[in-house]
């Protein structure tokens, strides 16, 4: 899957953006006025976020994803459509509500992601500390007791 806005990119267009805001003026007299505006009109900003609330929750996973995995929502849904709405480790079928989504799964040394898995099998990878040879001592030991 390619990723449309490497970290690079993302860092460039930050660092404009910053610059952008400190010529335009005083940030903190900006900042003021926004949160005078926002103490002023507390029924706006209400309103807006019921309104809004979707795709605010939306957008925030989205950026999680990018901060922390490097892929984008579109990459999730597409992986999420290639494992069938699957688990990957217990094939478990898990619908697309806030409560049973997939994890990420990735990998803690080099940040890449694996696949997708539910948080039963999210949560039993991550108590091994990924660690194959501790996996196969619990496998061996699940043998030799059944």
């Amino acid at each position: 899957m390619t990723i449309k806005n490497s970290r690079k990119e993302r860092l460039r267009k930050k660092e404009y953006a910053r610059k952008w805001r400190e010529k335009r003026g005083n940030r903190e007299k900006l900042r003021r006025s926004q949160r005078k505006w926002a103490v002023a009109h507390p029924e706006r900003n209400r309103r807006w976020y019921h309104q809004h609330k979707k795709y605010a929750l939306r957008q925030a996973r989205a950026a999680r994803f990018r901060r922390e995995f490097d892929i984008s929502l579109k990459d999730y849904t597409k992986l999420l459509k290639k494992q069938k709405y699957c688990c990957w480790i217990c094939k478990r079928k898990h619908y697309y509500k806030r409560y049973k989504r997939l994890r990420v799964d990735h990998n803690h040394k080099t940040g890449k992601y694996r696949g997708l898995l539910c948080d039963f099998c999210n949560l039993g990878l991550g108590r091994f500390n990924d660690d194959i040879k501790l996996l196969r001592r619990a496998i061996k030991y699940l043998q030799r007791r059944y």
